[in-house]
């Protein structure tokens, strides 16, 4: 018998089986523990150039993506959502958007009302023919502004660290805004319920977590969904399905018609209903000796979002934590700061003080990421100015954040109970 091309062949009777058609008897057999490698000579793909099948497709415009799935029949949806996260419809009258040419039909969901036709056009122009009305959760009077002053006010609280004896104290304050991610493409979703299953074509970042997400939205047992993944026009983390507020709606709207519909959200949507990389104000301090050698360290970020559980305060409550020196790393030191195993030498004192304005994370979880650190964290431009001022490598004031709160969320969409982490099991949110 031979291999080539994910085949193998049996020389004497040309008969052929594909490596899949193999795999679950293969899955019963015990493994050499001293297998023969392959020769370098005979490598296919290591160590060479090969071609992305997906380029051609995508320069010559023959790619299809999410947006461009059309099945026989089909319908188009797009939506208008409560402007204020949290809020919810409480009325509308379809009449205006029914007298649109080409529009069919109008539902109401809980935060937002769809209106679907036998074109995009017809439903954007039915849609814009409504006069919805929504609550604002309670968030009507939220803005950047005040948002800042709320973290102003926190990361102003608690005790202030003083410059060493002889020495001197850097003190700066960092802003990151909330930032969208822009994908090239909005959403787009097809889909159609037929004889008691869920068929959904569209691109998004994690196609069983979507499946889980579409079961119960539309009340479809499992293993009746089917989700067809497709080529995304930019993601950015803005596709994966706990974000990804078209799933639930889609999933919803597929239910109550007997066609397949395809739901667009308009760029404006897309914009205004962004899931957000969250806000955040930090103030950071550093007590320098006589020698220019980092003598004490403090840290006050507060976020918009809840911060990681290892370091997170409340709304009006803040903790520090001290590191002597020569201590061990403790999981608080690691978050935004430095392993103490590295740094302890240089650094008698490190404090950190964490706070999370949770009144700023509207209750929609789904609509915002409020849990996840921004990848803009303000320690950078400090870390980078305290390795210079110290004489010391920028490695030597770094570490990375927990993914703890992400693995359980992971582990939570994917109904499992818990995600191995090293030596640790970490379990899914009840």
């Amino acid at each position: 018998m031979t291999t080539a091309g994910s085949v193998i062949t049996h020389a004497k009777s040309g008969k052929t089986l594909r490596y899949g058609e193999l795999a679950e008897a293969a899955a019963g057999r015990s493994l050499s523990s001293n297998p023969a490698l392959k020769a370098r000579k005979d490598y296919n793909f290591i160590g060479k150039d090969v071609a992305r099948l997906d380029i051609p497709a995508k320069v010559d415009g023959s790619a299809v993506y999410g947006i461009d799935m059309t099945l026989p029949d089909m319908r188009v949806a797009t939506i208008m959502m409560a402007p204020v996260r949290g809020g919810a419809l409480t009325s509308v009258d379809p009449a205006p958007a029914l007298a649109v040419a080409g529009v069919e039909k109008v539902i109401k969901l809980d935060n937002a009302v769809v209106v679907i036709a036998k074109g995009y056009w017809q439903a954007s122009k039915g849609l814009k023919a409504l006069a919805p009305q929504f609550s604002d959760g309670g968030h009507g009077a939220l803005s950047t502004q005040s948002i800042y002053d709320a973290q102003a006010k926190l990361n102003a609280g608690g005790e202030a660290l003083a410059a060493p004896s002889g020495g001197k104290l850097l003190t700066a304050e960092y802003k990151a805004p909330f930032l969208h991610q822009a994908m090239m493409e909005p959403f787009a979703l097809v889909a159609h319920a037929k004889d008691g299953r869920l068929d959904v074509w569209g691109g998004l970042q994690d196609p069983l977590g979507t499946r889980t997400i579409l079961a119960k939205a539309s009340g479809i047992d499992r293993e009746k969904v089917m989700f067809h993944p497709m080529i995304m026009g930019g993601g950015f983390g803005r596709r994966f399905p706990p974000y990804s507020q078209i799933v639930d709606q889609i999933a919803k709207i597929a239910v109550q018609v007997p066609y397949p519909v395809k739901l667009i959200w308009s760029r404006e949507q897309d914009v205004i209903h962004g899931a957000y990389r969250p806000q955040v104000s930090a103030r950071l301090q550093a007590g320098l000796d006589k020698d220019g050698k980092i003598a004490a360290l403090a840290l006050k970020p507060t976020s918009s979002t809840p911060l990681p559980k290892l370091m997170r305060g409340t709304t009006n409550t803040s903790r520090t934590r001290s590191m002597p020196t020569g201590g061990r790393s403790t999981r608080a030191s690691t978050a935004f700061l430095t392993r103490a195993s590295s740094m302890s030498s240089r650094t008698p004192q490190v404090r950190i003080r964490t706070s999370s304005a949770a009144h700023n994370c509207p209750p929609d979880r789904a609509n915002l990421r409020c849990s996840k650190p921004s990848p803009n964290a303000p320690d950078g431009g400090h870390r980078f100015l305290l390795a210079q001022d110290a004489g010391l490598r920028l490695s030597k004031v770094s570490a990375p954040l927990s993914h703890r709160s992400s693995k359980r969320r992971w582990a939570k969409t994917h109904g499992r109970k818990s995600v191995k982490s090293g030596r640790s099991s970490i379990a899914a949110p009840q």
